[in-house]
């Protein structure tokens, strides 16, 4: 319902200085609202191409990193390999000496 003033939200409109109501759009200086301008800034130029180059050098980075981790688990993968058949030829050979071992107990238990 509209005031006395006829503004419908119930604030008070103020005249100008030559007796006209203003124009309130949005991004209106006075209001404080967002302003949109065609120009761009040299700023804004530098600091996107900052942004991008500081992206661009991260991502090699991450290539890089990346890179040797995928190596580190090749290598890892090859030792595991090598370390698994060293224990496989221990085991085996710890085997064949306690054999040698239980027979020659055997053979001296036999004798008495």
């Amino acid at each position: 319902m509209p005031d006395e003033f006829g503004n419908k939200t119930g604030k008070y409109v103020f005249l100008e200085d030559d007796g006209e109501i203003p124009d309130r759009r949005i991004g209106d200086r006075r209001e404080g609202g967002w302003q949109l301008e065609k120009t761009i800034s040299i700023g804004h130029i530098i600091t996107t191409i900052t942004v991008a180059c500081s992206v661009i050098v991260w991502a090699m980075h991450m290539e890089t990193r990346i890179a040797l981790v995928e190596q580190e688990t090749v290598n890892g993968a090859r030792n595991d390999t090598r370390i698994e058949k060293l224990v496989g030829d221990s085991v085996g050979r710890v085997e064949a000496a306690l054999l040698r071992i239980e027979m020659k107990l055997d053979h001296k238990a036999d004798k008495k």
